[in-house]
């Protein structure tokens, strides 16, 4: 499913090469400091939001669908929005919640040039990344702060209250940002382990 392609790559970012070191990195430190402050900052695009209950997903995207703003993402496993020229030519998104006890706990999401092609470099991810970074940020109050995974990877993160997005490079086609609950992380990633074994 699309969730897989985006949720190995950044859990091994973070808790590889954010954490690996012995004391507080700058990213603990923030995720700490932004908890602590007890806000809730759920609210995605569309009218979705991190906790909203699954069927309440499906039925926001068919009603969606019906005003034609969403359509059905590629072998049916997201959900794709045109953006017309946010980003200076056509490009998509294509999304699908991570569901946790029937809600959404996270919410991957890829950006992508329509024109894009091996060949045709002014439409790769990495010309792409930094017009996405400035979207988001327009959007979504906070600073991205710049790190790298554990295989030197550039990685983009910004964190406010519950709310951690993630920004990064899923390919040469594919700029990736994943939106998270932190009050939920740890939960998720102790039932997987029990599913797991």
């Amino acid at each position: 499913m699309m969730r897989n392609w985006l949720l190995i790559g950044l859990f091994a970012a973070l808790l590889g090469g954010l954490s690996s070191c012995a004391q507080q990195t700058e990213y603990e430190k923030l995720v700490a400091q932004e908890l602590a402050t007890g806000e809730r900052y759920d609210s995605l695009f569309f009218g979705f939001y991190l906790g909203m209950a699954m069927d309440s997903f499906y039925n926001r995207c068919w009603e969606l669908n019906k005003d034609s703003l969403l359509r059905q993402g590629p072998m049916n496993q997201s959900v794709l929005f045109e953006l017309p020229e946010e980003f200076g030519s056509p490009a998509s998104m294509f999304f699908y919640p991570t569901p946790f006890e029937g809600h959404m706990y996270e919410m991957p999401v890829r950006f992508s040039y329509r024109s894009w092609s091996p060949w045709n470099k002014q439409f790769h991810s990495n010309k792409l990344l930094p017009l996405v970074q400035d979207y988001l940020q327009e959007r979504y109050p906070g600073e991205f702060h710049e790190t790298k995974d554990k295989d030197g990877q550039r990685v983009l993160y910004q964190v406010h209250g519950n709310r951690r997005i993630l920004l990064g490079l899923d390919s040469d086609q594919y700029v990736k940002a994943v939106f998270t609950d932190l009050t939920q992380e740890q939960a998720y990633l102790d039932q997987r382990k029990q599913v797991a074994k």
